[in-house]
């Protein structure tokens, strides 16, 4: 079996995408424990409102998609359009980007799953507000 931090964050890289598609967020941060991940984000949407069983259904839906997951190292002045780097330190010169099929592609240097097949169900634990425009919301996976 896939590595469960792999797994988490593929899954991760899901949600935020569809975060961003319906309510316009913007990452702040992001802590990947042993069993959990969380992801913080900057929202003027009241995240708490939203359900979380419809968000977990969105991301398991693309998930049973089974799409596969490249990475692959950009310069930066060569990075594709549509793809957001500005999280990325100007220091940095070859950002690395994962892409789920093509639904999804967005730097990231952590471990991924090869195909989205090999997450498992996507369970989100808890949806908090951390301020009064930022949200973390905490996930994991399932076998």
């Amino acid at each position: 079996m896939v590595e469960v931090k792999a797994r988490m964050e593929t899954a991760q890289h899901i949600l935020h995408h569809i975060l961003i598609e319906e309510y316009s967020v913007k990452q702040t941060g992001m802590q990947i424990y042993d069993d959990k991940i969380r992801l913080d984000v900057k929202s003027v949407i009241d995240l708490t409102l939203v359900s979380r069983e419809e968000l977990e259904e969105k991301v398991n839906k693309i998930i049973k998609k089974k799409l596969g997951v490249t990475t692959e190292v950009y310069s930066r002045n060569k990075i594709p359009q549509g793809i957001d780097v500005s999280s990325v330190p100007s220091r940095i010169v070859d950002i690395r980007i994962v892409s789920i099929g093509d639904y999804d592609a967005q730097p990231c240097g952590n471990k991924h799953v090869s195909n989205t097949s090999e997450i498992g169900v996507y369970r989100i634990l808890s949806i908090r507000r951390n301020g009064r425009d930022v949200y973390s919301i905490l996930g994991t996976v399932l076998n």
